[in-house]
């Protein structure tokens, strides 16, 4: 279960940190602002916490 909560923090810290980015870009017509946001909501997405044990 910790590891559920851990992946979980890392993919809703992803979407906090894309989502903005990629309003701002769609807002300002930013094709570079719009694809960094997506890049942070995919790595935030697919991204596992590293667990040592």
């Amino acid at each position: 279960m910790k590891n559920i909560w851990k992946n979980l923090k890392t993919t809703l810290f992803g979407t906090i940190a894309g989502v903005p980015t990629i309003i701002e870009g769609a807002q300002s017509h930013n094709l570079g602002h719009i694809l960094a946001g997506l890049g942070a909501l995919l790595l935030g997405l697919f991204a596992k916490d590293h667990t040592s044990e």
